[in-house]
């Protein structure tokens, strides 16, 4: 009986978490679209033939990576050929993600237990936001359920085991590097802090784990060697030292930086992240077990180093505040009433629920639909067209969604540092009609001389076409 009514109860979860995740109303101050619409076309360009070894451009130095998120989705995209479908496949990650947390932790902490703190990291605003929104800065938190639960429930791993997980924390780390730390600590406590055994089998493990997570980066190697090393010298260039900016320099460790950003962290779980280490640290002193110092001490150093030298970007949180929450729930189930307390935490996630998540937003659905009715008022042409968008997100210049819907409809697109030799443009103005003859911005200028060739408007969004003066 007791296993139907979990049954029933997960089915409810599923059916919560899918209908949460695959809203397409995403929050106005992430610029989803800019980075979903550069996501779709690159995958769209790799169902067409065209690979590459490296993802997107982090904001970090301008540091790249291997694209593992492109190719995730790339078979999604060819199959059902529809970014609706690359949502919903994002949402049943996640959901798959959870259902193996609950099955790796039922058999050690109880149906109940493991249940209700699904539920609660379910119930948390950050990890709704990731699930619902495809994209190197959020997927990778699905893998990471997995991976960081693997690490503390396992007693024994054989060595395949140590390897893959290796593998996966290198996927991960390459999805996004400000995961590192969140992935290597709990390897490390694990092997050194954990595990009772001799010196020997600690080195076999971290030869093999080093192994696996290394390998990830081939592609990347493959990539500097054959363009002579230009992610390399870029992350060390005057990228590092832009992205280290002086304000930034000057805020580090300082009593107001830590309070801002662990203010920063109450729309993505209420207790913040603050309120998180408290949780574990309470736990800890309450129930003092050996196996478990060397996760408090972990959860000292990331805290410690996420309160420090966090930047105020909140998706860069996130594999901290997932690092934290778990730890959270493997200490809280040693604490007395550990189920009641759970309760009282989905409860406090429920009642704090940011609803601004579900606000009305900017929608590629509706994007695609116009664009389409402009299409049949605008002669493209075939190739050697670029794009250029204006709306409020002052990161969405370079149209990336543009350039998916013509990559997907056949055009080829130039690509957005190409500008100067482009033959034509494409302008899209999402903030009513434009006096483009006196705008200012680097990819007019970099356009050049230009005549107007097509214009037309569909609802609010104008579309100008331009071809360069010869």
């Amino acid at each position: 009986m007791k296993k139907y009514i979990f049954l029933i109860l997960f089915i409810s979860l599923i059916l919560f978490f899918f209908k949460a995740t695959t809203s397409f109303r995403m929050p106005p101050e992430y610029n989803y679209d800019s980075d979903f619409g550069r996501d779709l076309w690159m995958t769209e360009k790799i169902t067409q033939g065209k690979l590459t070894l490296v993802g997107p451009q982090f904001s970090f130095s301008g540091l790249r990576l291997a694209p593992y998120h492109f190719y995730a989705f790339a078979p999604v995209l060819m199959v059902f050929n529809s970014y609706k479908a690359v949502v919903y496949a994002n949402g049943l990650l996640f959901i798959a993600a959870l259902l193996a947390v609950f099955m790796l932790m039922y058999k050690t902490y109880g149906r109940l237990y493991s249940f209700l703190s699904v539920i609660w990291i379910a119930t948390t605003a950050y990890i709704i936001l990731a699930a619902r929104s495809p994209g190197n800065a959020f997927t990778y938190l699905a893998f990471y359920l997995v991976y960081f639960t693997a690490f503390f429930v396992a007693k024994n791993r054989g060595t395949w085991v140590t390897f893959f997980l290796g593998i996966l924390g290198g996927v991960i780390v390459n999805y996004h590097p400000v995961s590192i730390l969140a992935v290597l600590i709990p390897f490390f406590v694990k092997e050194i802090f954990v595990r009772d055994r001799f010196i020997k089998y600690i080195i076999l493990s971290v030869i093999l784990f080093f192994t696996g997570f290394l390998t990830t980066f081939i592609p990347v190697v493959l990539f500097e060697l054959k363009h002579g090393f230009v992610i390399l010298t870029s992350f060390f260039g005057p990228k590092q030292a832009e992205f280290l900016s002086g304000d930034y320099l000057k805020s580090i460790g300082s009593i107001p930086h830590m309070i801002y950003l662990n203010e920063l962290s109450h729309p993505w779980i209420p207790i913040t992240a603050l309120g998180l280490f408290t949780i574990i640290a309470a736990a800890y002193y309450n129930k003092k077990k050996v196996e478990k110092k060397g996760w408090f001490a972990a959860v000292i150093i990331i805290s410690v180093f996420h309160l420090i030298f966090g930047r105020d970007i909140s998706h860069y949180f996130f594999p901290t505040l997932l690092f934290l929450q778990l730890t959270a729930v493997f200490f809280i189930k040693d604490v007395r009433n550990s189920k009641i307390f759970i309760t009282i935490l989905i409860a406090v996630n429920l009642a704090f629920f940011p609803l601004r998540f579900y606000a009305k937003a900017r929608n590629l659905g509706q994007v695609e639909n116009n664009f389409n009715l402009a299409r049949e008022k605008i002669v493209l042409p075939q190739t050697g067209t670029n794009t250029l968008l204006v709306n409020k997100t002052h990161l969405s210049a370079p149209g990336y969604e543009y350039r998916y819907l013509l990559t997907k409809n056949g055009y080829l697109v130039d690509d957005e540092y190409s500008y100067n030799s482009s033959g034509f443009l494409l302008l899209v103005s999402e903030l009513g009609d434009v006096d483009w003859q006196n705008a200012k911005n680097w990819e007019m200028s970099e356009f050049g001389e230009k005549r107007l060739v097509g214009k037309t408007k569909v609802k609010d969004t104008f579309y100008y076409l331009f071809e360069k003066s010869r």
